[in-house]
């Protein structure tokens, strides 16, 4: 048989959001996929087209095997790439294989072929998990109706005596203008064709008005539209008409249907096409270096190219962390110490993200989100910034509160992108996320006077006037008595103090500044040569996230590339925390310190923190994926050190802990080194030490479910927007959990409209804004009014009909309103506050260790007077040493 050769992706199937411009959904493969040959080891496939080869089916005692065929008159293509045949010899098959028969094989009986353990182990795992489809009960064959020559018409909708079509079929009519006559009314026509109508080239779709019997043969009357017109054609003969599949209603189209290529031997496979076996030899892409902005320690920047709205850097974990300032003052009542409210509860208050931008505001009262990587570590410049986060999905890796003991010990949150924004961002240039103006506001007094936006704006307005007034030369007379009177002038209002420091000082630069604007201009060192990037600071996009290969840990982090013995897997800063900052505290009366006060639990967070068995000091990292890491005590890949980069604090070793806790920087960096040789794709474990393990087979042999957790059913696992929402009428019959709400995407823009009163309410009809979709800041809870222009048949296929609903929303706690037309992506499902596992009592908590030898004297409880250290004597000990 010759073979077509293929691209695995280009049997993939997507489509786009109709509303969400920015979203192409990835709805599975061709069915061509299963006659597909391939290997694990290349992107190349092929499809063989000779007689009844297609026919060929599977079992583990074939009597035929696969191999190249000596026919083959490009063998020169063995030793070319994958990319090569793709791009190169796209237009022709080249290559020929043959099925040889592996014993003597009988006339009649049937050639079968060993598609391969891996096509096994797919269907064995497909039939277990294999439903129903949800139009099982309706959903017919429509062969039966091709061959009927009496079909329904909508005269008979209330005959019982005939059978109507199911919801997955429709009728087309063959119609050639050429082949009908014209009648009085423009619109209706008589059909006269006498061809032959076996092929569907002519047909449209037809609506089956009425049916009359004329010498034993049924004539037709029909409807359709045409170009948005709507045209009648009578007297239309049974074979002007077929019975056919609605769109993406048959069998080929379920998203559950079974999609697996057939295996071909290693040794048909040559070492040119194993394009998806090749260790990963890239330069890094990511790196920390110290920034660009003066006073901001250290930044992020890209080691390659990110093209406008491509991810810059692998996606990443969000941390919630619940009533943080709540739970501070808890804890001080508790203890009888005086509570300062102006007083910020940790260090992690410079760093934290409002939860519109993770979708967790409504996890509890009051949410702190916490986000590694570019979240943390990407400074932010109030003119110019150059990434913009995407909101993180959620997923327990199956993981239930019902039955398993890691639920709630690791976060949901997952997939955090950041993207490249307002243009391509260049190989080596600094990255810069959106604080908000409000955040340096809030920073003045640790961060002195910063040009805002809307400064850095009127800089630029400001110096195309004055560049005018010198006639655009700064060398002509006067220039610079002009410019220095301007300046002068500008520095004595204090009103405008922000936008004279946002300008140059210097005439000379005023030209460039007019070219690139006085924000890039003030990080005007903010691309940096790769060569600069590899001496003075650290790769970062070593390792990626997916799901862990350990039981019950949730995500891990893997290698993207080769790291050899010795070499540096990640590094990471670190946030200085205490023990009683992750408390979580609960009272009959939150407002008054003598109530009781009890001890729920820690934050999440305390797992993802290092710390030591004598001490209440913490240590969080934050560099991008860092926090996947996961814990092996006897197959562990990796060990931490400290850095020897310049911006680690070395000196903080022999400071205390509480003097550490009070400052309102970060100075640590610790990093992540091979222990041995790993490969790309393997998973990266350190060992959390023996206290940890030992706490969690504790937890672990101890542990039942909550009961409270029974019936929970996680709130994300309703939000595929290929199925229709419940109405609330709908909801009575069959409610959701009591965990989840509905939300609604409503812009801010609708409110702009006009609206309408229909039956005492105002009406809006919903409509599309830019980023809609990239915070929570447009949710808001809703009720399902009603859903329409909906297709049941089409619920569980690959390309669903896009039904739409009416909604009642409250918007700023005032009376609610409705709003008509929103799409079913503008519908999410959340859970609701305290009701995620986030939030179970019982979950597991323990911070890793660190090691002894890495754990400073002076941050440790009871060991030594600090006035008993000498202070240029090393304090950091080991265990068997103190």
């Amino acid at each position: 048989a010759p073979v077509v050769h293929l691209h695995r992706g280009h049997l993939e199937v997507y489509f786009p959001d109709l509303h969400d411009e920015e979203q192409f959904h990835w709805k599975g493969l061709q069915l061509l996929q299963n006659y597909m040959y391939g290997h694990p080891s290349t992107s190349l496939l092929f499809f063989p087209y000779s007689p009844a080869v297609n026919l060929i089916n599977h079992s583990k005692e074939p009597n035929v095997k696969l191999q190249w065929s000596d026919s083959t008159k490009n063998k020169d293509w063995f030793n070319r790439s994958t990319e090569d045949l793709i791009t190169n010899e796209n237009d022709h098959a080249g290559l020929m294989m043959e099925l040889v028969a592996l014993r003597d094989i009988q006339p009649g009986e049937e050639v079968f072929l060993d598609y391969g353990s891996e096509w096994q182990e797919a269907w064995d795992q497909h039939v277990k998990s294999w439903r129903k489809p949800l139009d099982s009960k309706t959903h017919r064959p429509v062969e039966p109706f091709q061959n009927q020559q009496k079909l329904p018409t909508r005269q008979d909708f209330q005959n019982d005596d005939i059978e109507q079509l199911p919801l997955n079929a429709m009728t087309v009519c063959w119609v050639d203008f050429d082949d009908v006559e014209e009648t009085d009314d423009p619109h209706v026509f008589r059909w006269t064709s006498d061809h032959i109508t076996g092929d569907q080239t002519e047909t449209r779709q037809c609506t089956l008005i009425s049916r009359y019997e004329r010498n034993g043969k049924y004539r037709y009357t029909a409807e359709m539209k045409i170009d948005g017109t709507k045209y009648t054609f009578t007297d239309i003969l049974r074979r002007g008409i077929d019975v056919v599949d609605r769109p993406y209603t048959a069998n080929q189209f379920l998203r559950q249907s079974f999609r697996h290529l057939i295996q071909m031997p290693d040794e048909m496979i040559p070492e040119a096409w194993k394009d998806l076996e090749q260790p990963v030899e890239e330069s890094c892409g990511l790196y920390m270096a110290e920034s660009s902005i003066p006073n901001s320690g250290l930044g992020m920047y890209t080691g390659k190219l990110i093209k406008d709205s491509h991810p810059i850097a692998f996606p990443d974990i969000a941390i919630q962390c619940t009533d943080v300032d709540e739970n501070s003052k808890l804890w001080h009542w508790r203890v009888e110490k005086e509570y300062d409210e102006d007083k910020p509860a940790w260090l992690l208050d410079n760093y934290y993200w409002n939860p519109p931008y993770t979708g967790a505001e409504m996890e509890a009262t009051d949410i702190q989100s916490i986000v590694p990587g570019i979240g943390m570590l990407a400074n932010s410049h109030t003119g110019s910034f150059n990434a913009l986060s995407r909101l993180p999905f959620r997923d327990n890796t199956g993981i239930r509160p019902q039955t398993d003991p890691g639920a709630g010990s690791s976060s949901t949150y997952h997939g955090l992108q950041y993207m490249a924004y307002n243009g391509d961002i260049a190989a080596g240039a600094e990255i810069f996320v959106e604080y908000g103006d409000h955040w340096f506001l809030d920073q003045e007094e640790r961060l002195g006077t910063i040009p805002l936006s809307e400064d850095f704006a009127e800089a630029d307005e400001l110096l195309v006037k004055v560049w005018e007034t010198i006639g655009g030369d700064p060398m002509a007379d006067g220039a610079q008595q002009k410019w220095n009177e301007f300046l002068s002038e500008l520095s004595e209002d204090e009103d405008e103090e922000r936008v004279f420091i946002a300008l140059p000082k210097n005439l000379s630069d005023v030209e460039y500044v007019l070219d690139y604007g006085t924000a890039r201009y003030s990080v005007r060192d903010s691309i940096k040569p790769i060569e600069w990037l590899e001496q003075n600071g650290r790769c970062l996009d070593n390792i990626k996230p997916a799901v862990s290969s350990i039981p019950q840990a949730g995500y891990g982090a893997f290698a993207t590339r080769s790291i050899r013995k010795g070499n540096v897997v990640t590094t990471t800063p670190l946030v200085q925390l205490y023990r009683d900052q992750m408390v979580i505290m609960e009272a009959n009366d939150a407002n008054n310190p003598k109530s009781e006060i009890l001890f729920v639990n820690d934050q999440l967070l305390l797992n993802y923190c290092f710390g030591h068995d004598n001490s209440d000091f913490l240590l969080y990292p934050y560099s991008p994926v860092v926090n996947y890491i996961n814990h092996d005590q006897h197959k562990h890949n990796a060990e931490l050190r400290w850095s020897d980069l310049p911006y680690h604090q070395s000196d903080w070793l022999n400071r205390p802990a509480r003097e550490l806790i009070d400052l309102d920087h970060t100075g640590l960096i610790m990093e992540f080194v091979a222990t041995r040789d790993i490969k790309p794709g393997e998973e990266i474990l350190i060992d959390y030490g023996t206290r940890w393990q030992q706490a969690w087979d504790k937890y672990v042999e101890n542990w039942k479910p909550n009961p409270y957790y029974k019936r929970y059913t996680p709130a994300w696992e309703f939000n595929d927007y290929t199925l229709p929402v419940r109405t609330i009428e709908e909801q009575k019959v069959r409610p959701y959990p009591e965990n989840v709400f509905i939300g609604c995407y409503i812009a801010s823009s609708v409110e702009q409209q006009a609206g309408a009163v229909v039956d005492g309410k105002l009406q809006y009809q919903w409509e599309y804004e830019p980023r809609l979709y990239h915070t929570t800041l447009d949710m808001t809870k809703c009720e399902i009014v009603e859903r329409y222009k909906e297709y049941v048949e089409t619920a569980d296929s690959i390309r669903p009909v896009g039904e739409l609903y009416k909604v009642r929303v409250w918007r700023h706690h005032q009376m609610s309103w409705i709003v008509t037309d929103v799409p079913r992506r503008a519908i999410e499902f959340f859970d609701s506050r305290y009701s995620s596992d986030l939030h179970l009592s019982r979950a597991f908590r323990h911070e890793m260790d660190l090691p002894d030898h890495m754990f400073s004297v002076l941050w440790m409880k009871n060991i030594v007077r600090i006035e008993d250290v000498d202070a240029n004597e090393d304090t950091t000990a080991t265990g068997d040493e103190l």
